[in-house]
């Protein structure tokens, strides 16, 4: 009795079987998605000697997977990051526990990438940690859009300082206020008081959007300011603009103007145009 209940049946073989190819199903599903993932997979010995890498890795590197086999990682450092950032990760690494970070690799061709990386270990039934297992992002072009939002950003809360409250003049309340469609643009108004009591209002358009627009516009506000302290005339003002303008702006690209002097003294206003739309009274 002992020895038929050692000995498995047909039904036992059937199952195990059975186990066997669902294993089997399990272990290929894996391997498939390991090799079409889009993130590079890089597994390494206890010693980090590469033992595989995926399509990905070889396409986001430039190392073909003939080229890194038996090699470390450390082929990728860029030199961006310290002794002390690698002794961090390792000592977190041999003591069992998952490393994550931003790392700064590079490519074969030695153009620098960034990097959202996991290093895991990989440990046996008794705990002991066999291999590494890391899985690299490429997170260069998102780290780019960042930057620029960053900076469109920044150049809309210069250009939104630009446009500060407009200058008081005794007898007359003044305002203005602008939406560009971008972060940055072309739009341009501004108020100057004089020191006799007139006060000079801008009011401009620079083509394009952007912040190509956005410094042409600084530009002419600049030019405009400095030209009030020695031009009362509007017509010679624009005059002036524009030989200093047409000078710096390349083929393509333009500025229209309306200049509008207020005299609340003799209750006048005086007006110059350049290309720019009629105003309205």
């Amino acid at each position: 009795q002992a020895a038929a209940r050692a000995t498995p049946n047909a039904s036992d073989w059937l199952a195990a079987l059975e186990g066997l190819e669902l294993y089997r199903g399990h272990y290929e599903r894996l391997c498939r998605a390991v090799e079409q993932t889009a993130d590079s997979v890089v597994i390494t010995d206890r010693q980090a000697r590469i033992e595989y890498v995926n399509p990905a890795f070889e396409a986001t590197s430039g190392y073909t997977a003939q080229e890194v086999l038996g090699r470390k990682p450390s082929l990728l450092q860029s030199g961006q990051h310290d002794k002390q950032f690698f002794e961090a990760l390792w000592a977190r690494l041999l003591a069992g526990e998952p490393w994550r970070g931003t790392i700064v690799n590079r490519k074969k061709s030695g153009e620098l990438y960034w990097s959202e990386q996991t290093i895991s270990p990989i440990k046996d039934d008794a705990g002991r940690i066999t291999h590494f297992v890391s899985v690299l992002k490429d997170i260069t072009e998102q780290r780019k859009q960042r930057g620029q939002e960053f900076h469109l950003q920044l150049a809309s809360e210069v250009q939104q300082h630009l446009y500060r409250g407009a200058d008081s003049a005794a007898g007359c309340d003044m305002a203005g206020i602008t939406y560009p469609a971008d972060l940055t643009g072309g739009d341009y108004f501004d108020t100057i008081a004089h020191p006799d009591g007139r006060v000079t209002v801008a009011i401009g358009d620079v083509s394009g959007h952007g912040v190509g627009s956005a410094l042409v516009m600084a530009a002419t506000r600049a030019y405009i300011r400095a030209f009030t302290r020695s031009e009362a005339d509007a017509g010679s003002l624009l005059r002036s603009l524009n030989g200093a303008l047409t000078a710096d702006l390349n083929q393509g690209r333009f500025v229209t103007l309306m200049l509008i002097q207020v005299d609340p003294r003799t209750r006048s206003i005086e007006y110059a145009g350049a290309g720019h739309l009629p105003s309205y009274l």
